[in-house]
């Protein structure tokens, strides 16, 4: 679950219709409920402004424009990338995060162990 930056909207996961999928409620209470996602989605995040939604659709990152002005309405999804590891921690650990202005994007990445080196402690 993610509360909007204005506290007003909660973005969430439901398997209400039979596979998880992004939806959108006023909060803390309100008439309306509206689905985002349209093939499935987890881990939603909101832009700083609260103008765009994004959502991981398999491996894919997705982004949806919000915008609250007179009534709630919502755009088509879009794709922005496509990353193997956006699903790889599973369960309700980040895999990924954006940046306040929605311009980049933090991810989650393999380690590549070598086993000739020691590990490094990270206060040497």
């Amino acid at each position: 679950m993610k509360l909007s930056p204005d506290g007003r909207l909660l973005a969430y996961t439901s398997t209400e219709s039979g596979r998880h999928e992004i939806y959108v409620r006023p909060f803390p209470s309100g008439d309306g409920k509206w689905q985002v996602s349209v093939n499935g989605g987890r881990w939603p995040r909101w832009r700083s402004d609260g103008k765009e939604l994004y959502y991981v659709e398999d491996r894919i990152l997705m982004a949806v424009s919000v915008s609250q002005e007179s009534t709630f309405t919502l755009g088509q999804p879009q794709q922005l990338f496509e990353y193997a590891d956006l699903t790889a921690s599973g369960g309700n650990v980040r895999s990924y995060d954006v940046s306040a202005d929605g311009q980049r994007f933090l991810t989650v990445a393999p380690v590549e162990e070598d086993d000739a080196e020691p590990p490094r402690s990270a206060l040497s």
